[in-house]
C-alpha cells in the first residue's frame, strides 16, 4: 500500500513544545547507550586539555558531557527536556564526575559571548527547528579560536533514511530544513560560515538479534519513532514495515542485525 503523508497543521509557537514531547517520549537514554564510542571518539579528537571549560549543547542523558568529564574537562550539560538532564546527573552521580546541567534551547543559550572554551553536540542539535539560530548560538558561546564539536547522521546513512521514512507518513513542519544538513560537510560550511571545518565520515554499527529486537526498542524507547508510531493511529504497522524493510537492505550479517549507519564527525575552529 502506498505510503501518504498525514496531514498536520502547525503552529510554529508551538513546534518547540512539539520537539520537546518528541525527545521526551520513551526513554532515550535506553538508546542513547547504544551509541557511546562516537561520543569518546569526538571528544579524543578535541584533544582538550583538563580545566578547559565546555558546554554541551542537548547533552540529552549525557554521553558527551561524561566523555568530557572524565578527560578533567569542566563541562555543564545542556537540554530543553529536563528528564534527560536528571539521567544525565544520575549517570555522572554514579561514576562520580563532576558535571553541571542546566536547561536551555540550543536556539537560544543563556549564556555570555564567548563564555566556553569550546562546545560540543552529538546527534542531537541538528534536529532542532531553527538550524542558523542554533548554530550562531554554538559559535557565539564559544571564545574566539575555541573548538565545536559536532556528530551528526548524514543523509544516506541509516538514520538519515530512517527520517526519510518517517516522514513520508508524518510531514515535517512548513519551514522545516532536514536534520541531515548538518552530516555534511558543505552544510555546516553554509552553517558556521567562517569556521575552519576538519570532517571525518564514520560508521556506527548497531547490532541486534534481528530487525524485530531493533523496532521493538526503538518503537518503544527512541523519541522520534515513539512518538511517529503513535501518531499514525492505524498506520503504525505499515510504518513499521517500511522501517523494518530498511533495517532488512541495510543489514550486513546473515544470522543476525548488523546495521551500519554513517555520520559525520567534526571538529570547528572559531575564527
Amino acid at each position: 500500500m502506498e505510503s501518504r503523508p498525514m496531514t498536520v497543521q502547525f503552529d510554529p509557537d508551538t513546534i518547540n513544545a512539539k520537539l520537546q514531547a518528541t525527545w521526551g517520549a520513551g526513554e532515550y537514554h535506553r538508546v542513547a547507550t547504544l551509541v557511546l564510542k562516537p561520543n569518546e571518539d569526538l571528544v579524543e579528537r578535541m584533544d582538550l586539555p583538563a580545566g578547559t571549560t565546555i558546554v554541551d549543547v542537548a547533552a540529552g542523558s549525557g554521553n558527551s558531557a561524561l566523555a568530557a568529564a572524565r578527560r578533567g574537562i569542566d563541562v555543564l550539560a545542556t537540554d530543553f527536556v529536563a528528564d534527560l538532564l536528571d539521567v544525565a546527573r544520575m549517570r555522572a552521580a554514579a561514576e562520580k564526575l563532576p558535571i553541571r546541567t542546566e536547561a536551555a534551547d540550543a536556539q537560544a543559550l543563556p549564556f555570555g559571548d564567548g563564555r566556553f572554551d569550546a562546545v560540543i553536540c552529538c546527534f542531537s542539535a541538528m534536529f532542532a527547528f531553527d538550524q542558523e539560530a542554533t548554530a550562531a548560538e554554538m559559535s557565539r558561546v564559544t571564545a574566539p579560536g575555541g573548538k565545536i564539536g559536532i556528530l551528526a547522521w548524514t543523509p544516506d546513512g541509516f538514520i538519515g533514511e530512517l527520517f526519510e521514512i518517517i516522514g513520508q507518513f508524518i510531514p515535517p513542519a512548513p519551514g522545516a530544513k532536514s536534520p541531515a544538513r548538518w552530516g555534511t560537510a558543505a552544510g555546516l560550511a553554509e552553517l558556521f560560515p567562517g569556521h575552519a571545518i576538519e570532517a571525518t565520515r564514520k560508521d556506527y554499527v548497531f547490532r541486534m538479534t534481528d530487525a524485530e529486537a531493533w523496532l521493538d526498542l526503538f518503537v518503544q524507547y527512541y523519541g522520534p519513532t515513539n512518538r511517529a508510531s503513535a501518531a499514525v493511529g492505524d498506520r503504525a504497522d505499515a510504518l513499521r514495515a517500511d522501517i523494518k524493510a530498511l533495517l532488512e537492505r541495510m543489514n550486513t550479517a546473515e544470522d543476525h542485525l548488523r546495521l551500519p549507519s554513517a555520520y559525520l564527525e567534526a571538529v570547528l575552529k572559531k575564527p
